[in-house]
């Protein structure tokens, strides 16, 4: 199976497609938000609020100094997903949802970057 990651950086926002185990284990927190959107994998999203098993396609939003964990159930190299973290000055609410079709074009649109960037170098 193959395993990746791709990446996209600027100065205020990093976008990360990947798959398999994450670099990062144990609870994390950031000084900014995160959106993940989980495409593959069985998995399990702990914050310090709720604890919820996570669908495919399924979009999260967690404000910046949340304390939050993704924890991969069975097998990592299942673990797909798309990562986009970003400050503003503001801190986003967290939020739970499926995915619309509009949202999955969109990070459709940001995985062929990535990996065209990469590519690239």
């Amino acid at each position: 199976m193959e395993l990746f990651e791709h990446f996209i950086k600027t100065d205020n926002v990093i976008f990360k497609h990947a798959k398999g185990k994450s670099s990062l284990s144990g609870k994390e927190f950031h000084i900014y938000n995160e959106i993940i959107y989980f495409i593959g994998g069985n998995a399990e999203l702990i914050t310090e609020f709720t604890h919820l098993k996570i669908e495919p396609n399924t979009l999260i939003v967690i404000p910046k100094e949340t304390y939050h964990q993704v924890k991969i159930i069975g097998n990592e190299e299942n673990y797909h997903r798309c990562i986009l973290n970003f400050s503003v000055p503001y801190t986003c609410k967290f939020s739970f949802t499926k995915a619309d079709n509009e949202t999955k074009y969109l990070f459709s649109k940001l995985i062929n970057n990535a990996e065209s960037e990469e590519k690239e170098e």
